[in-house]
This record gives structure tokens, sequence and C-alpha cells, in this order.
């Protein structure tokens, strides 16, 4: 009888996970996104297939200055085991990660002793389509949730008794430092809490294991250079970039245009968990003084706590006016841990209370609601990640050279859709020469990158993604499609002083970095499922690097030709 008054329960706790799994099983797509590319290349180029050497050189290689291990050989089984790389499947590997990260929370969750009725609102913060833009991004998925696996297996190894447990959570914990930056911050959590636990032996073979690694690890040389010096961020910007992210959790706008974001509601939450965390780590510091054996929970939240803040803490911006480091998908999978291990353990801590009963349904019931309004309005969100990585591949298609690409299709040859027959219908040097048949209505220039509005276009649906209108840039010799967010009946600034709502207006965001120096002529492409058309402006954009406003300046209107 117990077990079919669990079922339900455990259907509520899968709800989330299958939203979140339909979604990436519907919008994901065997194409590359951003590091995607690189990854791929790089595959080529050590050849892995040829011999184990070869391979350990590609695991080994730094990506953006630092080791990328796991993700490099999630790539490597699939290309050997599929004997080509699909970035479908890779999608959905990321996505069995996450899933990973719920297991070792319910399991650590299970030693507890409580029922698994006090769980159901953890799945719910982990699992919402907010993180859209990780979801559907292979490399970005399988680097931030692996590793996030392996550093909560490490935690867990840690906080259970034994001198052998403690040398074999050494393996995850070095496979975590050689897979990603966060790696090194987890290896400074684990060493605090063997400290807490009097294990100085362990703690020397920890020690000298830790500057081992660091000594073979790659030079912070391999990071791009800085071409000017940033000002400096004042310390009441830090405090508020660090809350926000610790509470970025109750942001459920994060990332989408149009919407006003909960910015004081985040650092609020930022506040409460802070506060919280600082009330029982100072408890676990009192209780450390007064005996040796803490309970497995007391050490799980310890090592889970401290590295979830010093991991706030280094997506700080590193000028004023800069968005935090890291994806907000990454940061988000942050603030939903940090708030799921201090819930987790508050329960723990007051589970003899009367009250504790009444205060988990309340916070079960909001949470249900508050990440399934968040999916919903996220959906619009990983539609817009649908189109930008289809873009991007039509983007490589049209700009590199036809002999690198039959090299690329060894490894990656994804069938043709109906969209890029479209596209190459209607793109090519003859775009230029086509008569204009519309007007471009607002763009303007911001740091680093260009911002389209228009109206009279059309939108995608979350069942037809890759429907509705793109922008054209088109040169000479280059060539660049661009997807506009989905049109929404929301309050989209159309010029910073006149923002106005409107069924059919696009929000087109172009990266600079994407652009070559030159001068594009812009136009609009329309796909639906009758009628695929192009209409070109009169207007052109001239882009200069050398151009682009200092980082931090506020965006200027732009001139077009």
């Amino acid at each position: 009888m117990a077990a079919l008054q669990r079922i339900p329960v455990f259907l509520l706790m899968l709800l989330p996970v299958a939203v979140v799994g339909v979604a990436v099983a519907y919008y994901a797509v065997n194409f590359p996104f951003r590091d995607d590319y690189a990854l791929q290349d790089q595959l080529l180029r050590f050849r892995p297939q040829d011999s184990p050497a070869h391979a350990f050189r590609y695991l080994a290689y730094p990506h953006q200055g630092q080791l990328i291990v796991l993700t490099r050989l999630v790539f490597l089984v699939c290309l050997i085991v599929g004997g080509t790389l699909n970035y479908y499947a890779l999608a959905l590997i990321g996505f069995g990660f996450l899933v990973g990260i719920l297991v070792i929370l319910y399991i650590a969750f299970r030693r507890a002793g409580l029922p698994p009725v006090y769980f159901i609102p953890v799945p719910f913060w982990l699992f919402s389509l907010q993180s859209y833009e990780t979801l559907l991004w292979p490399t970005a998925a399988i680097q931030t949730y692996s590793q996030m696996v392996l550093v909560l297996i490490t935690f867990y190894l840690l906080a259970r008794a034994g001198r052998q447990i403690r040398l074999v959570a050494l393996v995850p914990a070095v496979l975590a430092l050689f897979s990603g930056s966060s790696g090194l911050v987890a290896l400074i959590a684990c060493m605090l809490v063997l400290f807490r636990q009097r294990h100085w032996r362990s703690a020397a073979i920890w020690a000298v294991t830790l500057i081992l690694c660091l000594g073979v690890y790659p030079s912070t040389s391999a990071l791009p250079p800085v071409n000017m010096p940033a000002p400096a961020v004042s310390l009441s910007a830090r405090i508020e970039s660090f809350l926000y992210t610790v509470g970025s959790f109750a942001d459920l706008t994060a990332g989408l245009p149009g919407r006003d974001h909960q910015q004081g509601l985040s650092v609020g939450m930022g506040i409460v968990l802070v506060m919280g965390c600082g009330y029982f780590l100072v408890r676990l510091v009192i209780n450390a003084f007064r005996r040796q054996n803490l309970p497995f929970w007391d050490d799980f939240f310890l090592a889970s706590s401290l590295f979830l803040l010093m991991l706030a803490l280094t997506s700080i911006p590193v000028s004023p006016g800069a968005p935090a480091i890291g994806l907000p998908g990454q940061n988000r999978l942050t603030s939903a841990l940090l708030v799921s291990v201090v819930y987790l353990y508050s329960v723990y801590r007051w589970r003899f209370y009367a009250f504790r009963r009444w205060e988990a349904i309340s916070v079960t019931l909001s949470t249900v609601v508050l990440s399934l309004l968040s999916s919903y309005w996220s959906l619009e969100g990983i539609v817009y990640q649908h189109r930008q990585t289809l873009v991007s591949y039509v983007n490589w298609l049209q700009n590199t050279p036809a002999g690198q690409q039959q090299v690329i299709r060894t490894i990656h040859d994804p069938s043709a859709t109906p969209f890029f027959q479209q596209i190459a219908r209607l793109t090519g040097p003859a775009a230029l020469t086509v008569d204009a048949g519309t007007r471009l209505d607002s763009l303007r220039e911001e740091p680093d990158q260009y911002v389209f509005v228009q109206e009279g276009t059309a939108s995608p649906t979350p069942t037809h993604p890759d429907n509705g209108t793109y922008i054209l840039l088109t040169s000479p010799d280059r060539q660049y499609l661009f997807a506009a967010w989905p049109a929404k009946p929301v309050r989209v600034p159309a010029s910073p002083e006149a923002p106005r709502s409107t069924p059919n207006l696009f929000y087109a965001q172009i990266p600079k970095e994407n652009l070559r120096p030159g001068r594009y002529r812009i136009g609009f492409l329309t796909n639906e499922p009758a009628n695929a058309r192009l209409n070109m402006t009169n207007q052109y954009i001239l882009f200069s690097p050398a151009d682009q406003p200092p980082n931090g300046q506020s965006a200027q209107p732009v001139a077009v030709q």
C-alpha cells in the first residue's frame, strides 16, 4: 500500500523532467552551434581514430585556456560508436547528465530518512526551459551538466565515512578538475571539508594530488588577450551581481526580450539564500569544535554550499555594464542547485518540528506553479535557440570554402531539410540585385551587437519553429542569415523612447563577433509552409570592428545608408 501511495509523488517529480525532455527531443537538431565547430575541427586535426596517442592529444588539447576532457571524451565516443558526429544525440546526452544531477541529489536525500514527498520541489527547480540556450547547445550542455555530476559525486563520497571512500572520491574530483574551471573550485571546497573532518592524512594526499594536477594544467596564457583595460567594477556592483547570480532562479524571464526582468526579486532571493547558508555554516563550524564526526548531510551541505557560493563569485562581470560571466543557463543551474541544497538541508535539520509538513506542502505548490509558468514563458526562447542553431549552420555553409566543407563531411554530414532547400533557392549573389520591396523600421547599435525591430513580419510557432522571418545581410563575397526573436503580443522596445506592443513584430540581435568587416545590404527572408519569399531593402550596414563603441557605453542609433 505504501508503494502505491508513492506513485503519484514520483509522477509529480517526473513532470518537469518530462516537459524539458520532450522539448529537447523536439527542438534539438543535428547541427553544431558555436563551440561545437571548434571541437569538430579539432577532431579532424588530431584524427583520434588513427591511434590512442592521437586520441590522448585530442582529449588533452586546451579549449579557451582550460581542459574539457569529459566533453571531448563524449564527442570522441560518439564519433567512434556512430562513425559520425550526431549533435542531436549529443544534446540528449547533455540532458542525460542533467537527469544524473537529480538522481545524485535524490540518493543523498534518501540518506536523511525522509518521505519522498519532501523531494518534490527539487525537480521543478532543476528542470526548466529557462536554460534553453544550454539545453540545445551540445558542448554547453555536456560541459555544464557533466561537470556538476562529477562534483556532486565527489561531495557524496567525501561525506561518507571511510578512508578508502575518501581516496575513491579523488577520481571524480580530478576528472572534474580536468573537465572545466569549476573543478578547481570544487577541490577547494573538498579541502575545507577534509580540514573540518580533521582527516589530516587524507587532506595531505588531496593537497599533493591538487598540486600535481595544477603542475600539468595548461597555462592561462592560452586565454585570448584583452585589448584594453576595463574600468574597475565598484564593490556595490560586485555584491549586487553576486546576489543576482545566487538568486537568479527567481528571475523567471531571464534572457527574454520584451519582458520586465525581476532583478530586485532575484537579488532578494540571493540575500535570503546567503543568509540561510551563513546561518547553517556558522552552526556547522560551532558543531565541528564539539565533535569530530558529523552526519552525512552536514558534510554534504558544507561542501555543496561552499562550492556553489564560490562558483557564483566567479561569475561577477569584469567591467561595468558587462553581463555576468557564463551562460544564463549555467548561472541558473548554480542558483537552482543552491536553492535545492539549502531546502533539503533545512528539511533535514528541522525534520522533528511539527510544522514542517505544511511548509513542505506550501513550497511544493508554489514551486510547481512557478516552474511551469517559467517554462511556458521560456518556450519562445527554446524556439529561438532552435532557429539560431539552424542559421549558424546556414552561415557556415555560405561562408566556408567547398573543400573544407567536404573534409568536415567525413565526420559530420547532416541530411538536407526543406528549410535549407528554401534558403538555397532564395539567397546567393543574386540577392544583391533584387529590387527593394520594403524598408527597415528600426536599427540601433550596442557595444557588441546590432538590434533590429521590424513590423509586418511572420512569426514561428511552437510546432513549426523553422517558419517566420529572418534577417539577411549580404555583400559581394559574404552572406549572413540571422534569426529574429519569435514575435509575441508583448512589450518589445522598437526604440528606447517608444516601447509598443504588436503581434507581427520581431526583435533580432546580430552579434558583431559573427560578422566580417564589409558593407552589407539588409533584407528579410520569410519562410512559410507554402510561400517562402525574400524582401530586400535599399539600406546597408557598413561594419568595421574599429568603429565599435567601448564596452560599457550606451547603445546608439545606427546610420544606415
